[in-house]
C-alpha cells in the first residue's frame, strides 16, 4: 500500500527537547479523547529552506509514576526522571486512566493500546511503537 506522509516526505513527529508534532497527528490524538496537550505553534525547515508549519510543538502534561521496578531492569545509580530502562516493565493498577503520558521515571511517552490502534490507523511517519511488558501491580 501506498504511505501517506506529510508536505513532501517529511516526518510526523520530530523527538527532540521538546516534541514537534504534525498537526495531523495532535488532531487524531484529540480526536481521541486525548486532552492533556499543551501546544504552540511550530515549524519544520528542510536543508534546502523550505519552512513547513503545519506542526505543533507539543508539552504532554502531567507524568505518571507507574514503572514496575521489580520487574522492569534498569541501570544503578539513576533516579527519576533520569532511569534508564533496559527493559520497563508498566504497572497496569498505576497507568489505570491514563492513555497519553510521560513516564515519571524517565519521561518515555507511553500510549495505551486504543492510542497506539489509533495512531496506527494515522499512517504517522517518524516513530516507532514498542510493546511493553505489564504487571498487575
Amino acid at each position: 500500500g501506498q504511505t501517506m506522509g506529510v508536505e513532501g516526505g517529511i516526518k510526523d513527529v520530530y523527538l527532540i527537547d521538546i516534541p514537534l508534532f504534525s498537526n495531523r497527528l495532535v488532531t487524531v490524538l484529540q480526536s481521541g479523547g486525548i486532552n492533556n496537550l499543551q501546544c504552540f505553534d511550530g515549524g519544520v525547515r528542510q536543508p534546502d529552506g523550505t519552512l513547513h508549519l503545519s506542526y505543533q510543538a507539543v508539552n504532554i502534561v502531567g507524568l505518571v509514576a507507574c514503572a514496575d521496578l521489580n520487574r522492569s531492569i534498569f541501570l544503578p545509580g539513576n533516579h527519576p526522571p533520569l532511569m534508564e530502562f533496559r527493559k520497563l516493565v508498566i504497572s497496569t493498577k498505576k497507568a489505570v486512566g491514563h492513555e497519553f503520558f510521560r513516564l515519571y521515571e524517565d519521561c518515555s511517552i507511553i500510549v495505551s493500546e486504543r492510542i497506539k490502534t489509533l495512531i496506527e490507523s494515522g499512517n504517522f511517519e517518524g516513530f516507532t511503537l514498542t510493546p511493553l511488558e505489564t504487571s498487575d501491580d
